[in-house]
């Protein structure tokens, strides 16, 4: 029997209450933090001013993966049984079940980490199966993979303060090389865990034409840009200037806090059961937004379920406003304040109708279009929290100073001076 994982979005049983509490303050007393918050560094968008940061400081360059970003943490149990944990952007903790994973020790194949915190992305790698003999070309398989970029904690011991070089060094040393032997060992093993551990690519940051030529277009999985991180700087939880997100001015995107707002109608004296069957239709798609703020009674009447001629009742067919809003911090008296419109066609209505989700309050990630209009990308359930308004300002700093594919690759000969030069300096 598979122990494949099936969902990325669900990975595990999520824990709450005293366990979530305690397992919370954990991570933070392994990194000396105070706060209880999600501990993962964030990046700000690329704009032109790192073109000379990269120039002047070292950096490694890593694709971008399309997936979830989570931490895992190796531990184990009140009965000593080795046990993982996945956690989300929304500081939510999965556990996995138990058997599903092993990542052993250098010294011992049965052994296993404990106190291990990596920082990475969960993602389905498209992997091509063997040919089966029949002249069609089979369909590819996903095999979940959890792509690991860093390393906060290892073995109780807090590396936030290394550099990015020697984190990714100890995780390879003591944590990469024993796990990939064992499975190499053992192949038909793999089968049982729940998803693959891999090590993320990263070049030096002068490597661009060859991540642009060779290694974006061979990846198993989407991606939608680069990752810029310093390489001898600590790791720094939250918004960190030294890690930067690189896409195409194109792909450039926000996420906001969404609220819809439906224009009123008037019932008449021949509204039938259809019209019902439409409005309790479209309130099952967003029962609380009658108001757009998450407030409505969401009753579901609609237009033929007791109102009268003349009264007055929200339009769920009509294409509604939506308003989209940046999050100011938990510390203002308005932690979201509206910041733009989002332009919506009839069509994208009525496919965001037709998942029969809520949609008022959702996050929802969005990009200008060539007439500098808000448009939907997609929904992120993923995410707790919309976009800081600093980020997005950075966001919008960047689709106004965007550095293009061919800019990056023309300034890399100058990351490379800029390499070399620091390396003859500090040798000298």
């Amino acid at each position: 029997m598979s122990n494949k994982l099936e969902r990325l979005d669900a990975p595990g049983i999520r824990i709450e209450g005293p366990h979530l509490h305690a397992m919370r303050r954990e991570i933070a007393t392994l990194m000396h933090r105070q706060q209880l918050g999600f501990p993962g560094a964030q990046p700000v968008s690329f704009s032109r001013k790192h073109v000379e940061e990269l120039r002047t400081k070292d950096y490694y360059v890593c694709e971008k993966t399309d997936g979830i970003r989570y931490l895992l943490y190796l531990t184990e149990d009140k009965d000593g049984n080795e046990i993982q944990y996945l956690i989300d952007r929304k500081n939510d903790y999965w556990l996995l079940p138990p058997g599903v994973l092993h990542l052993p020790r250098p010294d011992d194949e049965a052994g296993f980490h404990v106190k291990t915190l990596v920082d990475g992305e969960l993602v389905f790698d498209n992997i091509a199966p063997s040919a089966n003999g029949s002249g069609d070309a089979p369909p590819p398989q996903l095999q979940p993979t959890f792509l690991v970029f860093d390393c906060m904690v290892l073995g109780n011991k807090d590396m936030t303060e290394r550099t990015l070089d020697k984190r990714l060094g100890y995780f390879k040393e003591a944590v990469y090389k024993p796990y990939d032997a064992l499975f190499r060992k053992y192949p038909q093993e793999k089968q049982f865990q729940a998803f693959s551990i891999q090590m993320k690519d990263m070049q030096y940051s002068y490597g661009i034409e060859m991540m642009f030529r060779t290694v974006l277009p061979n990846l198993r999985h989407g991606n939608d840009g680069l990752i810029f991180t310093r390489c001898d700087t600590p790791y720094h939880p939250g918004t960190d200037q030294h890690i930067l997100k690189w896409k195409p001015a194109e792909e450039n995107t926000v996420d906001f806090k969404i609220q819809v707002h439906f224009s009123m109608a008037e019932a008449g004296d021949n509204d039938d059961d259809d019209d019902e069957e439409d409005g309790d239709d479209a309130m099952a798609v967003d029962k609380s937004s009658t108001n757009g703020h998450g407030n409505g009674n969401g009753n579901g009447n609609g237009n033929s379920n007791g109102t009268k001629p003349g009264d007055k009742y929200p339009d769920y067919d009509a294409l509604p406003s939506a308003e989209l809003y940046a999050f100011y911090g938990n510390n203002m008296s308005e932690p979201y304040q509206k910041f733009a419109e989002m332009y919506l066609t009839d069509d994208e209505w009525e496919l965001m109708k037709n998942t029969n989700d809520p949609i008022s309050n959702r996050i929802i990630e969005c990009g200008l279009d060539d007439q500098q209009r808000w448009r939907i990308h997609r929904f992120r359930d993923d995410k707790l929290d919309a976009n800081h308004i600093s980020t997005i300002r950075s966001v919008m700093e960047s689709i106004r100073d965007s550095v293009s594919e061919q800019e990056l690759k023309d300034a890399a000969k100058g990351f490379k001076d800029g390499w070399r030069a620091r390396r003859q300096s500090t040798h000298k």
